[in-house]
């Protein structure tokens, strides 16, 4: 088949372009493959990071960086070039309603030879805004089918659009990282720290309930000595955290990196860290679990989205309620006295094969035919 997929591509910041990356390189092993990604993704007003990207883009034959979010002649040129080029499908993946209009003008110009498929990150953003429900519905009724990863998000679809057809598929393991395992000591040595470690990894915003991590922290502490350590850029009131940290007498005990961590330096966080912690209010799903993962690293985790379909309570990691200080403090607290570690990871290892990319490649391919 030829397919066509539409979506951030690095150099663009963030889990989406890193699932793009891996999702070209497994479809490119069956099937001839083109990304079309951003010549400009955002107007810099729209942006509430630093830099979107990190690096300058690079067309190729396969991936092309024409793309505008904002120049509508940047929208027809993408519907002719795949018009022109015939493709069986085109993929665009969904994240944001910013985007609604642009996807439902090049889905409409190209449907009449192209079958439509949206890869869902979320059906609906985490920041609702007034025109999310209009925009997502505008460009779903192009949608021929909808691949989600999260068996949640289907009431959510379906309040979008009547008898969708979809299939779920689990968003698969980030293992694009370099993936080098070194011993733990050896990796906390690396970064300075020492003891137990809980990592807190990606943007920080405000769904991602890094607060409700911060407030648990003392009732932990009176059991277990551990640092918190927090990497990813600070897309929203960093002084508010800041201040919680001060007044809770944490500073001792949590070191904020804020900043986008590169590929290259992934590893370094990940198997420096005995856990990652995910205390998300809302979500779809999430890159950090399969990063953590693919690193043979447990999670503790709160049953929003499909945090807890990834997550196996008591078999892969922890999930406790959201929002609950108390339980989430529980459960990092009993993965360290009860040294689940071991028996964590050799449960991770056993069930990788259910998050892989041919997996997910295969229902990908399901939505197409």
């Amino acid at each position: 088949m030829k397919i066509c997929l539409i979506g951030d591509y690095p150099p663009y910041k963030g889990g989406v372009s890193h699932f793009n990356f891996m999702l070209h390189k497994t479809l490119a092993a069956r099937h001839s493959v083109t990304t079309i990604s951003w010549k400009r993704k955002y107007p810099a007003l729209f942006y509430p990071g630093k830099e979107q990207r990190v690096g300058n883009p690079e067309s190729g034959n396969d991936i092309l960086f024409i793309l505008d979010s904002v120049n509508p002649l940047t929208w027809l040129s993408a519907a002719e070039f795949i018009n022109k080029n015939k493709f069986d499908a085109v993929v665009f993946h969904w994240l944001t309603p910013f985007m609604g209009l642009m996807f439902f003008i090049i889905a409409k110009l190209v449907k009449k030879q192209s079958r439509i498929i949206s890869i869902c990150h979320n059906v609906l953003p985490h920041e609702k805004g007034f025109l999310d429900i209009f925009l997502t519905r505008l460009f779903s009724s192009k949608v021929d089918c909808f691949l989600l990863h999260s068996g949640r998000e289907i009431a959510d679809l379906k309040q979008i659009i009547k008898n969708p057809k979809l299939e779920v598929a689990y968003h698969p393991l980030y293992d694009m990282f370099e993936n080098k395992k070194v011993p733990r000591e050896i990796a906390k040595k690396k970064l300075g720290i020492s003891g137990n470690v809980v990592l807190f990894f990606g943007y920080v915003r405000e769904y991602k309930g890094l607060k409700d991590l911060i407030k648990c922290l003392p009732h932990v502490l009176k059991k277990i000595n551990l640092t918190l350590l927090v990497v990813g850029e600070f897309w929203q009131g960093k002084k508010k955290y800041t201040k919680l940290i001060k007044d809770s007498n944490l500073e001792k005990n949590i070191i904020l990196i804020d900043s986008y961590v590169p590929d290259n330096e992934v590893q370094n966080y990940f198997n420096a860290s005995d856990l990652v912690a995910m205390p998300y209010r809302s979500a779809t799903q999430s890159g950090s679990i399969q990063t953590a993962f693919g690193f043979d690293v447990p999670v503790v985790c709160t049953d929003v989205g499909g945090l807890g379909e990834s997550v196996t309570d008591g078999t892969t990691g922890f999930v406790v309620p959201k929002e609950n200080t108390q339980k989430l403090a529980e459960a990092v607290i009993r993965y360290f006295e009860e040294r689940k570690e071991k028996e964590f990871v050799a449960n991770i290892k056993r069930t990788k094969e259910r998050f892989s990319w041919k997996n997910y490649a295969a229902l990908l391919e399901k939505c197409i035919s």
